[in-house]
């Protein structure tokens, strides 16, 4: 029994320890998620297109770690969390991880990243370098992957009420912090 109590005890500090490693990974992963996008965002303002879908290539193995991360992440807390652990732990965890990994490179590229919040304001940033007010074409194509929903990406709803006043917007602008506009007078 105290052999036992041991081996869960020893086995907590090694998911406590690969939990603390995850997150660490993962802070540095989306610093560099933030430096692509700069990087993509300069190369495309330089006219280094082809540079810039290099970073994009980049991004998409990113977030394809990330996820990784996220499922890993995800098993480490459930084990961590059984009251009563499996003496197969770590298989149980490497069978998990296995079919989790699995389904999601059996996505299409349209599952993995339509809907991806990061992915998605990535393509929109580089698109306004060059196109600046015009509506971003789909990101993948008529390909029957994407939803109605992803239509929202096209274009956007404008509202021109001030959300102070409640009235027409006069003499707008928008604010750097929260990117709404307001009536001048009304600030």
């Amino acid at each position: 029994m105290a052999g036992r109590v041991g081996a869960h005890m020893q086995l907590q500090n090694r998911l406590q320890g690969l939990r603390s490693s995850i997150q660490a990974i993962s802070d540095i992963a989306d610093d560099t998620v933030r430096v692509c996008t700069v990087a993509g965002l300069d190369l495309e303002e330089l006219g280094e297109t082809d540079s810039a879908m290099q970073v994009e290539a980049s991004l998409r193995k990113l977030l394809d770690a990330q996820h990784q991360l996220d499922v890993e992440r995800s098993l480490v807390t459930r084990l961590a969390t059984e009251q009563d652990m499996a003496d197969n732990a770590e298989a149980e965890y490497l069978a998990s991880w296995e079919q989790s990994m699995a389904t999601y490179n059996e996505q299409s590229d349209a599952a993995k990243y339509g809907k991806n919040t990061t992915y998605k304001e990535f393509r929109e940033q580089l698109w306004e370098v060059r196109h600046d007010g015009e509506p971003m074409p789909r990101l993948f194509g008529d390909n029957g992957d994407e939803s109605d929903e992803d239509l929202v990406i096209a274009g956007a709803r404008m509202n021109y009420r001030c959300p102070v006043t409640t009235s027409w917007l006069v003499d707008p602008v928008t604010s750097k912090v929260c990117n709404h506009s307001y009536s001048k007078d009304a600030i």
